[in-house]
This record gives C-alpha cells, structure tokens and sequence, in this order.
C-alpha cells in the first residue's frame, strides 16, 4: 500500500516537472508553478494535496496516467521507482502493469542535464548531518597513532604555552589531512 506521504511525494515530483492534475469531477486541470517553499512544501501544493487526498473530490489523477489519487491511496498499489528515470511512479502489487511510465509524453526527460526533482530540504537538518560527519571524521583521524605522535610532538615543542594549541593544531592537522584524502580519492576518479 502506498503510504500518503509516498503519494504526495509522487505529486510534488511530477508538478515540477510540469505534469497537470486532472479533476474530473470539476473538469479541470491544475498544474501548480511553485510546489517547494524552502524546508517545506508551498501552501498552493499543500492546498492541491488537501483537494486530491479527499476522497469526496472524485477522481483525480496526473495527466498522462489512469490511477486515481484515491487509487494510489489504496491497498493495491504502492509508489516506487522508475527504472528509466528514477522518478516514482504508481506500481500495481498483484495484477497487470501498464508498461508505460508516467514521463512517457515529456519531450525532455529524462534529462541529465538538469537538476531532478526533490523534497523540501532542512538546512539546519543538512548542516547538522555534516557537523556529525565532520566531527565522526575528527575523531577517528585523532585515534590514528601517526596522529597522536605528532601532536606529542608538537605538545613538547610548545611545552603547554597555551593549552589550547594543542585543540587548534589538532583540528588544523585533522582538516589537513581529511582535505589530501579527499583530493587523492577525487583525483582518482
């Protein structure tokens, strides 16, 4: 089954690539311009979503495709993702598939060329998950004993002037050191 978060994801997807909402009920087609508002989705999406997930709306369904929203939200059928474009798309979980991806009438995708699609993105959450990496990275390179034999011998050559030498220096020759593995890994690709 898919879930609802998995269909709205599908959704937002496919509104920035262009895709129209059809609402046959109402014999009309949405296509939103903005669907991503910083970390959070715009409030014109959040309203479309509001509109579609009720099922007292009727049918509604991306053009180019035949399942419902309501469809989507059932136990029969769960989003995954496209093996040609790698965009979600509605799979059936027993029965015939349609072969035919959602993306089938877009002229220009898929595209290498431009950026895909994507979800909100948290700042905060993003450069808190690369403070973690970063600190991960700091303390298993000061574990290492080439490490620690030259920050003794730094520490003798300063003779605990100021003791936070030694939390600078260590984090300089950390970065260092991270920097020339990063630079050898990319140059060897």
């Amino acid at each position: 089954m898919a879930s609802p978060i998995a269909v709205k994801k599908y959704l937002a997807y496919w509104f920035q690539l262009g895709k129209k909402l059809i609402i046959t009920n109402q014999d009309k087609a949405i296509m939103l311009t903005k669907v991503l508002n910083g970390d959070r989705f715009s409030k014109e999406f959040e309203e479309c979503w509001q509109i579609v997930s009720n099922p007292e709306t009727g049918d509604c369904y991306l053009q180019g495709t035949h399942q419902t929203i309501q469809d989507l939200l059932s136990p029969k059928w769960e989003i995954t993702s496209c093996a040609r474009c790698e965009m979600p798309v509605p799979m059936i979980e027993i029965g015939v598939q349609d072969l035919s991806c959602v993306c089938d009438d877009l002229d220009n995708w898929p595209n290498n060329e431009l950026p895909p699609p994507r979800e909100p993105v948290s700042n905060q959450q993003q450069l808190s998950e690369i403070r973690q990496s970063l600190r991960a990275k700091l303390n298993q390179k000061a574990n290492k004993p080439s490490l620690k034999a030259e920050i003794t011998e730094n520490n003798s050559n300063n003779q605990k002037k100021n003791p936070q030498i030694d939390d600078r220096y260590l984090k300089q020759l950390v970065i260092r050191q991270i920097t020339e593995a990063e630079l050898k890994r990319h140059c060897k690709k």
